[in-house]
């Protein structure tokens, strides 16, 4: 869900637009990243920007 995401912003390069992410790109990053936990998620806020 993340990936298709990601690929379509790139795709789109919509008014915010800095570079492209490649698959390849994309695959390799996704591993640097680690789940959020619950606490964190409580913390957080989500900006509907469509």
């Amino acid at each position: 869900m993340r990936r298709q995401r990601v690929l379509q912003r790139s795709a789109a390069r919509g008014d915010t637009f800095s570079f492209e992410v490649t698959p390849a790109m994309f695959d390799a990053m996704e591993t640097q990243f680690e789940l959020a936990t619950d606490e964190a998620l409580a913390r957080s806020a989500v900006i509907a920007t469509g």
